[in-house]
């Protein structure tokens, strides 16, 4: 969300995807696989959930960017 690296008193959780339109990937109370998994900081992530209306259509585009990098960082 913040585009920041985690640090010790604010680490990089896994949120996974929710309600991702079109992917049908998770819902609220479900768990989308680990493939889909997002690295927020643990205060990022509880923010997300705070206002998950505001966030929700964000979760395709920073799915996108962590396989890139995970894709890229293969390829190297």
């Amino acid at each position: 969300m913040c585009g920041g690296s985690g640090y010790e008193v604010n680490p990089l959780v896994a949120h996974h995807a929710i309600s991702v339109p079109g992917l049908q990937l998770g819902m609220m109370g479900g768990k989308a696989s680990d493939t889909f998994a997002i690295p927020l900081h643990a205060s990022c992530h509880v923010e997300f959930h705070l206002h998950f209306d505001k966030y929700k259509l964000d979760q395709p585009i920073w799915l996108m960017k962590t396989l890139e990098k995970f894709a890229r960082k293969k390829l190297d």
